[in-house]
Parts: C-alpha cells; structure tokens; sequence
C-alpha cells in the first residue's frame, strides 16, 4: 500500500467512526467494512501484546488490563444513564444521538466477558485475597464482604441488571417514539446507580482494602456521567463540517448537559476529600497518601487541569457551545481526561511506592478499545434504517 491510499485509508477510517456515532447514514459500506476490520485487528494485535506481557509479568498485566477496562467500560454505562435520561425528559437534543448510544450500550457484552481475567486472577491483583490471618484487623472485618464466592456473586449480579436494563430499553429491537419505555427509564435510574455504587466499591475501592467512603459511588458514577456527552460531542463535531442551526442547537444542549457532568465530578471529589482531611483517620487517607507523593501527586494536578479546569472554562462561553472546531477540542481534551482520572482511579493504589506506567497499559487500552470500536461499528450497522429515519424526523421538526 502506497503513501496515497495508506493516507485515503486512514482518513476513512476516522471518517467511518465520527459518522457512525453521529448517526449521519451516508457512511459507504465499503467504509464501515474497513472500519470494522482495522478495529478488529487492533483488538487482536492489543489481545495478543497483552498475552505476551502476561507471561513476563501476570501482576503488571492485569493491573493493566483493568486500567483499560475502568477506561472503556465507562463508555456504555455513560450512555446507559445519557439514554434513559433522554427517556425521561424528551428534547432534540438526544434524537440525534439515541442510535450511537443504543449503539454504545450493546457492547456490555463485551465487558461481561473481559473482566473474567482479573475475576479469576483476583489474588494477583487484591490484596484481601490473602489468607485471613496476614490481613490488618479492620480489612478482617470487611470479609463478610470481602470475599471471592460473593464477589463473583455481585458480578453477574451487577451486569445481570445492566444487561436487562438495556434489553428493556429496546437497546437491541427498533422503537417509536410513542412506545420509548419511560418508566423502566425511571426505575432504571435507580439500578444503574445502586449497581455502580458497588461495582466502584468492588473493582477500584477494595484495591485499598483498609480504605472506605460512603460517597465513593458517587465519585465513579460522576466520571461515567462525562464520556457519553463528550464522546458523542467529539464525534458529532468531527462529523459534520457543514452544520445548520438545528444542529448548532443541539450541540449546544449537550455542551452544556457535559458542563453540568463536570460541576458534578467537581463536587464530589471535593466533598469526599474535604471530609477525609477533615476526620484525618488513618486508614482513610491511606487513599490520598499514595496520590501525594513519589510523582503521583502531578498526575492528581494534570488530571484536574485536563478533566475539569480546561473543559469547563471553556464551556462557560456561548461561543465556544455553538463552535465545531472549538467543542472538538474541548469534548477530546475532556476524553482524554477520563483516561488520566482512570488512571488516577487504579494505579496508585496497586503501586503506592513509585509512580509506575508500562507499555502493557498502551496494548490493553488498543486491545479493549479496538474490540470495542468492532463491535460498536457492527451493532451500529444494524440500526441505520432506525437512525435515518430519526435524523430526518428532527430535521424536519427543526
């Protein structure tokens, strides 16, 4: 492959990704074919770096493996509350998106299966796996539930309700308007955050078994609720280059349901920090210790300037909601700091004594991204006809 079709390639495939999340169905076949192939080998080639790492390091494999998972895994739960609001309040604003996040929430499946590595290999990466008697008093008096038979139980548990969540909201069968499922949509709500306050407590919180926070649900709820409007804010900006002022419109909306997500993360990393410094208990602050010091506390200041500071100055301006280049940028950089704060999330309570990256992190994130990315393109495939018939529909509406 020559330089000119290697670039024409590459360029389809960024083509192919920003038209399938913005729900715009003039996306060639021959494009989401390509798409749906590159992504898939991506997966694969990721999958097969993360073997490799495997065998020279189980532990710094899995620690990575679910980095990316935390990363990835944010971006159906995101769309699993982005669509069920929708369902709830009604507006234009998510016509233009319900295809990409029906899309989006398809790919639980996915994850059910990718958390069974570190699921099976638990004692590599907990350290309340260790046998009863090397463990301090007070994480001896969470094994009621701090258990692996009950921890495997809340699992399935937990992607048991995701997955029949989605099924009830017709994630994988066509609907009309008149017939979305609004009461499931608010029972629904009410799920998603029990089940996500404990999937937090489970899978980062028990990383540091002697610490506890009753808001921490709160605080990982707070980041899902950031991907969905960022990420379809990236894509629908990157999409459409020509746009009128029913789109403008719309993007606005979602600039600023992404600026509310922001104020929320804010406020409850704030609140569970000023309570913790402010009750000064040891094995409370055991989490921010680690995140203070040995080259972890600039990663805690950067994510804070990317995930917040950043997306949030530049949402206040009007201008900037109502600009295609400008939420580009602003929706990426909010991205991007989703990743960090995963980072922040996992890593410093797995290695507390030097700040630590490894290139298994990189392969896991293209690994479970790549997989992702194939099974969105192909779900979403199965929904064009729903999604033109829909983007035509709040045309015309205006």
């Amino acid at each position: 492959m020559n330089g000119r079709r290697r670039g024409r390639f590459i360029a389809g495939l960024f083509a192919a990704v920003a038209v399938l999340v913005a729900g715009d169905m003039r996306l060639p076949r021959r494009t989401l074919r390509r798409l749906q192939v590159a992504a898939l080998g991506i997966g694969i080639l990721g999958t097969i770096a993360c073997a490799v790492g495997a065998a020279i390091d189980l532990r710094a494999a899995l620690a990575a493996w679910l980095f990316a998972l935390i990363v990835w895994t944010g971006v159906p739960l995101g769309a699993l509350a982005m669509l069920m609001c929708h369902n709830l309040t009604g507006g234009g604003w998510g016509e233009i998106c319900r295809p990409a996040l029906k899309a989006m929430i398809a790919t639980l499946p996915l994850f059910a299966v990718a958390f069974v590595p570190p699921l099976v290999l638990m004692s590599h990466v907990f350290d309340w796996v260790a046998p009863a008697a090397s463990l301090p008093d007070v994480v001896q008096r969470k094994a009621y539930w701090l258990n692996q038979p009950f921890f495997w139980a809340r699992y399935a548990v937990f992607f048991a309700v995701w997955l029949a969540l989605a099924w009830r909201l017709n994630v994988w069968r066509d609907e009309p308007p008149e017939a979305r499922p609004v009461g499931a949509s608010g029972g629904g709500m009410v799920a998603w955050g029990v089940t996500l306050t404990f999937f937090a407590f489970d899978w980062l919180l028990s990383l540091q078994p002697r610490f506890y926070s009753d808001i921490f649900g709160m605080v990982y709820m707070s980041d899902v609720i950031i991907v969905a409007p960022a990420m379809v804010l990236f894509v629908l900006a990157l999409a459409n280059p020509v746009r009128d002022e029913v789109m403008v419109s719309r993007t606005q909306d979602i600039g600023n349901l992404l600026l509310t997500a922001l104020c929320g993360w804010i406020f409850v990393n704030f609140v569970q920090y000023l309570i913790i410094w402010n009750g000064n208990l040891p094995d409370e602050i055991a989490w921010y210790i680690p995140r203070s010091r040995y080259g972890w506390q600039w990663l805690t200041r950067v994510t804070f300037i990317i995930y917040f500071a950043v997306p949030f100055a530049a949402l206040l301006s009007r201008r900037v909601k109502r600009s295609r280049v400008a939420l580009l940028w602003v929706a990426g950089i909010a991205l991007f700091g989703h990743v960090l704060n995963a980072y922040w999330l996992v890593m410093p309570s797995l290695y507390r004594d030097a700040f630590y990256i490894d290139w298994r992190m990189f392969a896991a994130l293209f690994a479970v991204g790549g997989l992702w990315t194939a099974l969105f393109a192909f779900g979403f495939a199965r929904r064009s006809a729903e999604a033109e018939a829909t983007a035509e529909g709040v045309l015309v509406r205006g």
